[in-house]
């Protein structure tokens, strides 16, 4: 474990070229751990998230109305939800719009712009240097578009 966490930090410093530790090497194995789990890995329906899910808007609470919904499409007589699991699903769209799209521009602008100050060619050096150097309440605006992204 510690060879891997070794690697990684040899690896980080290749790439950006400035001093990585062990323990920043781990955070940073962990958080990519946890992303690739929790966007790729996990079961869409698995845990509580807005608008994903299996059926209608996501939320078992909500299986009831999404019945009572397509049987009043269908003009079907009304019937309990006897077991939520049973509703009829119902297509869901997608949460990434012109909104979402915005937050990225943003957010891009923002990281290009630690990448490059001065006119500079863009580097991943420069962008850490600035994201170390940066106004913390710019790292709180920039946390908040990114975390609304996903």
């Amino acid at each position: 474990l510690r060879r891997g966490v070794s690697r990684a930090a040899a690896a980080a410093e290749a790439a950006t070229g400035q001093r990585v530790s062990e323990a920043q090497a781990a955070a940073l194995l962990l958080a990519g751990g946890y992303m690739l789990w929790r966007f790729v890995l996990r079961p869409s329906g698995a845990g509580a998230g807005r608008g994903g899910g299996e059926g209608g808007f996501g939320d078992i609470e909500f299986a009831a109305y999404d019945k009572g919904w397509n049987d009043a499409l269908e003009k079907r007589k009304y019937a309990p939800v006897l077991d939520p699991a049973a509703a009829e699903p119902r297509a869901s769209s997608s949460r990434w719009g012109l909104g979402s799209l915005f937050q990225l521009a943003m957010a891009g602008t923002l990281i290009y712009q630690m990448g490059a100050p001065g006119g500079q060619p863009w580097s991943a050096a420069n962008a850490i240097a600035g994201a170390r150097n940066m106004n913390p309440m710019t790292l709180v605006f920039l946390l908040n578009m990114l975390s609304g992204l996903f």
